[in-house]
C-alpha cells in the first residue's frame, strides 16, 4: 500500500499544503467502517457520524474505541437532540473519556423529535467543553435548514466561545464557499474551517446522501455544469478534483483565513484514499508520497 508521508509538512508556509496534506475522514456507523478505517495511516484524523435513531450512542462510541485502537485520532459526532437528560449527556461525555476521544463534534442531529433537554447544539456546549473536550461545529454554506443567513452567522459567533473550528457542509461549488467564508470573516466567525468534500461516491449513493444532509443547492449547481453532470452519469465518476483546483486558490488569500480539508467518504475509504493520492501526486505542494508493504 501506498502512504503519505506526513513529515516535514510546514502548513504556515504554504496553506495549500494544509488543505491537503492532512484531510479528516469521515466515517459512518454502518458498511463495515473498521475495514474502511484499516486503508487510512496510523495517526490519521478520523470523523465518526451517530445514527443516534437506529444505531444508537453505544455503536458510535464501540466503533470510535476500536478505531482508536488502531492507532487513529477520532472525533465522534455528537447530537444533542437525540440525549435523553443531563445525566445521559454526562455518561456519555465520560464514555468517550475513557475512549481517550479528546475531540467531539457537536451537532444537532437528524432526530425528527427532541429527546430531552437540548434542541441544538449550542445547548450541550459548555458541558461538553467543562469536560475536557475540543469542539468542533457545523456549518451551511448553502444555507441553514431553520435560520436565516444572517441569524446562522450569528450562530456561529456566538458557538466561537466553546468551539475550536468548523466543518462545513459537503458543497460542489468552490464559488458559493469562497463567498460564504468571506461573509463569515467580515462578520466575526474567525474559526479554522474544514471545507466538506465528496469522496470518491457512486452517483446513486451521492444524490441519495445529498439530499440526506440538505445539500440542494449544490444538486441544482450539478445540474447546470454539463461537464460534471455527465461524469456523475457514469457509476462511481465523481471525485472532487475540479473543486480543489478551485479551493487551491482560495486557501491563498489570507483574508479567508486558515482553511482544511474534510472527506465526506460514506465509508468508500479505499477508492477515496486513491483518489487523492493520484491528486496530491498531480501538484507541485511539497507532499511525498512513498510506497511500503
Amino acid at each position: 500500500m501506498t502512504r503519505i508521508n506526513y513529515e516535514g509538512f510546514n502548513p504556515a508556509k504554504d496553506p495549500g499544503v494544509e488543505l491537503l496534506s492532512m484531510p479528516r475522514w469521515e466515517l459512518a456507523p454502518v458498511k463495515e467502517p473498521l475495514l474502511a478505517a484499516e486503508v487510512l495511516p496510523p495517526g490519521t484524523e478520523v470523523t465518526m457520524s451517530c445514527f443516534a435513531s437506529s444505531e444508537g450512542f453505544e455503536t458510535t462510541i464501540r466503533l470510535t474505541r476500536r478505531i482508536i485502537e488502531h492507532g487513529h485520532r477520532v472525533t465522534p459526532h455528537l447530537p444533542a437532540r437525540s440525549i435523553g437528560s443531563s445525566n445521559h449527556l454526562a455518561e456519555l461525555l465520560s464514555a468517550l473519556k475513557e475512549s481517550n476521544v479528546t475531540n467531539i463534534f457537536v451537532v444537532a442531529g437528524n432526530a425528527k423529535k427532541q429527546v430531552g433537554p437540548y434542541g441544538g447544539a449550542f445547548d450541550i456546549m459548555e458541558m461538553v467543553a467543562a469536560a475536557g473536550f475540543t469542539i468542533g461545529i457545523a456549518a451551511y454554506p448553502e444555507g441553514h435548514p431553520y435560520l436565516s443567513a444572517a441569524e446562522a452567522i450569528d450562530l456561529l459567533r456566538h458557538k466561537q466561545r466553546y468551539a475550536s473550528y468548523l466543518v462545513t457542509q459537503t458543497c460542489f461549488d468552490h464559488r458559493l464557499l469562497r463567498d460564504w467564508l468571506m461573509k463569515c470573516r467580515q462578520h466575526g466567525v474567525y474559526l479554522p474551517v474544514h471545507i466538506g468534500v465528496a469522496g470518491v461516491v457512486q452517483r446513486k449513493e451521492l444524490f441519495r446522501m445529498a439530499a440526506w444532509m440538505g445539500v440542494g443547492n449544490s444538486m441544482k449547481f450539478i445540474k447546470r455544469q454539463h461537464k460534471l453532470s455527465a461524469r456523475l452519469v457514469t457509476p462511481g465518476a465523481y471525485n472532487a478534483t475540479s473543486l480543489l483546483n478551485g479551493l487551491l486558490d482560495c486557501v491563498y488569500d489570507n483574508n479567508l483565513g486558515r482553511v482544511g480539508l474534510h472527506l465526506n467518504t460514506f465509508n468508500q475509504v479505499k477508492k477515496t484514499y486513491d483518489w487523492w493520492k493520484g491528486y496530491v501526486s498531480s501538484i507541485d505542494l511539497g507532499i511525498e508520497s512513498n510506497p511500503s508493504d
